[in-house]
């Protein structure tokens, strides 16, 4: 099963009007609440991150295989309208998915 929420913390700016720093200082904030996840035996699971440099930085063989399985979103900076939106701003970082072993995916639009 997939869902997708559109939510904003209320400490940061909507993604459209996101820096890079303010990108990456949400991912940050996101895995606090993902860590608790991982810990509880109903989810467990890990936690995956597009940015570079990211202690849980994927390389590109597990990113395209995760694309191809849909738990990943694709490359947004070859979206004209998430340009133009902001939401596709300094790809890939602040781009990350938790993968719970219950195979609910949640993917972070930043």
């Amino acid at each position: 099963m997939r869902v997708r929420v559109g939510r904003n913390l209320a400490s940061f700016p909507l993604p459209g009007a996101m820096d890079r720093e303010q990108r990456c200082a949400m991912e940050n904030k996101a895995l606090e609440a993902f860590a608790v996840l991982i810990g509880m035996e109903d989810y467990g699971g890990r936690y995956v991150s597009l940015t570079p440099d990211h202690p849980n930085a994927i390389d590109d063989a597990e990113y395209s295989e995760l694309v191809s399985r849909h738990i990943m979103f694709k490359d947004m900076s070859n979206d004209k309208y998430l340009q133009a939106a902001g939401i596709a701003n300094d790809w890939p970082h602040g781009k990350d998915s938790y993968i719970p072993h219950t195979h609910i995916y949640i993917y972070i639009y930043i």
